[in-house]
């Protein structure tokens, strides 16, 4: 005979037991929760960062490609200090370091094109680097050679290699060369010493009689030492009364 629980009993069941229902289907949700889901046909499914995963490094920023390249310095500290050292009694120190440092960074340009220049010969036209580069030079050398930065002759072989980069014609080229010649000439005139006629009248005289006087087969040497002798007499300091140079 089977077991049949009285009613009150029954009663007190049906609330475990719908207790326990609701236990077990709250512990299989956990469950389905926890099984992985597999994807539909087709579908690709990309792994997202782990919550624990350390954060993406960020790479270096590139280095710019001419840093690598970057001109020395035009003094290092030590020059620099004996640059310093040399103006500390000039009026104007700052004045003149920074006309310094600018020579010398015309001075490099200037070896720059005289590298570039040599680099490029006999490949036909000048490339635009060089081509501005020579501009750039040209455009300062009159303003180097009022100074006195550039002596004559070093800023003619200058200005026709210049001209050689910047014109290619040759008839152009040749003439303004020439006449950029007269320009500095008339901008800046030689400077004559007066005792240069002086010298140049007793040298006249001092020959002539020589060569009235000299004995047939004399050696010039005699000639030479009197022509020195006249020379420094000429072009020695003045004396004062006491006879010490002032």
């Amino acid at each position: 005979m089977p077991f049949t629980p009285r009613p009150a009993l029954r009663r007190r069941l049906l609330p475990l037991l719908a207790g326990g229902v609701l236990c077990l289907a709250a512990i299989g949700a956990g469950l389905a929760m926890l099984k992985p889901v597999r994807p539909a046909p087709g579908v690709v499914v990309v792994a997202g960062p782990s919550p624990t995963a350390p954060p993406p490094t960020k790479p270096a920023p590139p280095v710019a490609p001419d840093a690598a390249h970057a001109p020395a310095p035009l003094l290092d500290a030590q020059q620099w200090a004996r640059l310093q050292q040399s103006l500390a009694g000039h009026p104007q120190a700052d004045a003149e370091a920074a006309r310094i440092i600018e020579l010398l960074a015309y001075q490099r340009s200037v070896q720059q094109f005289r590298a570039e220049r040599q680099a490029h010969a006999g490949t036909g036209a000048a490339t635009p680097a060089l081509t501005a580069l020579a501009r750039r030079i040209d455009e300062g050398l009159d303003a180097r050679i009022a100074r006195g930065e550039v002596s004559g002759p070093e800023a003619q072989r200058l200005k026709a290699a210049l001209l050689e980069v910047l014109e290619p014609d040759a008839a152009q080229r040749t003439a303004a060369l020439a006449a950029w010649r007269d320009a500095q000439r008339a901008a800046h005139p030689p400077q004559t010493d007066p005792r240069d006629a002086q010298l140049q009248q007793a040298q006249q005289a001092l020959v002539a009689r020589w060569r009235r006087d000299a004995p047939a087969g004399a050696a010039p040497d005699v000639l030479v030492a009197q022509l020195e002798a006249l020379r420094q007499r000429i072009y020695a300091p003045p004396t004062t009364s006491q006879g010490k140079t002032p």
